[in-house]
């Protein structure tokens, strides 16, 4: 049905507007109808599916990952028929100019600039031939087997662009040793729960409330570090079997968990992906920076409720959205040229510092709220409120502490993403790159 909507749109022109508000209301219909009913339909037809075949998963359960890729698929479509070769042109000439994972793949190739020796960004945001938007790339890019349950999400535009050149972004010696990483990962995944059940006070609740203050947060932060490992896991190896089958996606979880010092870079490094789509398809339709300060509540709200339509995760979004609101205004307040003077001066990391250990430590708060507490506790208080009430009991000591390791946390973000950033210029200037991002 969707494949059918967007055709229609594309073969008879309506406008831009038109079909965006056509297109999200019924995606979101679709999100609510399935989030809400779906487990009842399925019951419903489950005499007559299983003559057919015995179920082994529930399709409402990978939906979440159909939304995404329909409305990647309806927008690369209508952009490659309305505005295909202007892309196309602007794409070019943008990562010639700036991109440095081109420019790098570009070397290792013997300095030939092709089809292969282009990064994801750029096969995304460069329109495919019209031809290529047909029924069988459609399903094909749905269906994808190594990316269909959890992803990491992929645009079509890139997708296609894979299949005809297959990604050289990495060599298999580099493969063999993304996939050391992920045995990493596993084997510190299993190290960690033997020893540590942080999952444990999901079943038997009332042990937990048995638990010093102290003891309560490190077996919180724990089940953080349990998500992030089973998560980074999950889409490490799920990429490493696209990479082999030649196609690169974007990689989540590129840093951990407790390395985030901005609610930007929380976003660009957990669900890596997921904010790649967001960027594209979400954030620049709207307006982008120039309506920065007004998009962010509806990409807020669909990111909630994409996730589940549940009471904890909008709770998990309205606590990272104000942190977000906050961000910008200390953000504008620090660019303004009263603080020109100390922006320069050898202060401004111990300053930049002390606020991201604030950022660290809203961030914690927020995802035990949204991804660590599904179920209430014994008591029938959900997480936030055991959160709230544990604060209200520590001790001066547990406080100068946390502090100083949240500190000690923001202080090394910042230290590598400047290292980061130097080495970004020194790329730019060895391959002679001077464009703007």
């Amino acid at each position: 049905m969707n494949y059918v909507i967007v055709v229609l749109f594309v073969r008879y022109k309506f406008s831009y507007r038109v079909f965006m508000a056509v297109m999200w209301l019924l995606q979101l219909t679709m999100l609510f109808t399935v989030s809400l009913y779906g487990e009842e339909l399925t019951s419903d037809l489950a005499p007559i599916l299983k003559s057919m075949w015995q179920s082994k998963f529930r399709w409402t359960v990978v939906f979440n990952m159909y939304t995404l890729r329909m409305i990647a698929f309806n927008m690369d479509m209508y952009e490659a028929f309305n505005d295909g070769p202007a892309q196309q042109e602007r794409a070019a000439r943008k990562h010639d100019t700036n991109c440095v994972e081109c420019a790098q793949m570009r070397d290792a190739n013997h300095g030939e600039g092709t089809s292969v020796t282009r990064c994801y960004r750029f096969r995304t945001e460069s329109s495919c031939h019209p031809r290529e938007y047909n029924v069988l790339s459609y399903i094909a890019y749905i269906l994808y087997v190594p990316l269909y349950v959890a992803g990491p999400m992929s645009s079509f535009n890139a997708f296609v662009s894979y299949c005809h050149h297959a990604t050289v972004a990495m060599s298999r010696r580099h493969m063999l040793f993304y996939a050391l990483r992920a045995l990493n990962l596993y084997v510190a995944l299993v190290f960690m729960l033997h020893f540590v059940f942080v999952n444990a006070f999901r079943l038997y609740p009332e042990v937990f409330f048995q638990l010093s203050i102290g003891e309560q947060a490190f077996l919180l932060y724990y089940s953080l570090a349990f998500l992030w490992l089973k998560f980074s896991l999950i889409w490490k190896l799920n990429r490493l079997t696209a990479l082999l089958d030649g196609f690169d996606v974007p990689e989540d979880m590129r840093r951990c968990f407790t390395n985030t010092v901005s609610i930007r870079d929380f976003w660009r490094d957990w669900h890596a992906s997921f904010n790649l789509w967001i960027v594209r398809y979400m954030y620049i339709p709207m307006g982008g920076n120039k309506r920065k300060h007004l998009n962010i509540f509806p990409i807020f709200f669909f990111i909630a409720i994409w996730h589940d339509i549940e009471l904890h995760l909008l709770k998990w979004a309205m606590c990272v959205l104000i942190m977000f609101v906050l961000e910008l205004c200390v953000g504008f307040i620090w660019s303004l040229p009263y603080f020109a003077r100390l922006r320069c001066s050898r202060y401004r990391r111990l300053i930049r510092s002390f606020g991201g250990l604030f950022t660290v430590f809203g961030l914690i708060v927020a995802n035990l709220i949204g991804f660590s507490s599904q179920a209430p506790t014994s008591n029938g208080r959900p997480m936030d409120q055991v959160i709230s009430e544990g604060l209200l009991m520590v001790s001066p000591i547990f406080v100068v502490t946390l502090l100083l390791f949240l500190y000690c946390a923001a202080a090394l973000g910042i230290m590598n993403r400047d290292m980061e950033a130097a080495e970004v210029r020194r790329l730019k200037k060895a391959h002679k790159l001077f464009g703007d991002a």
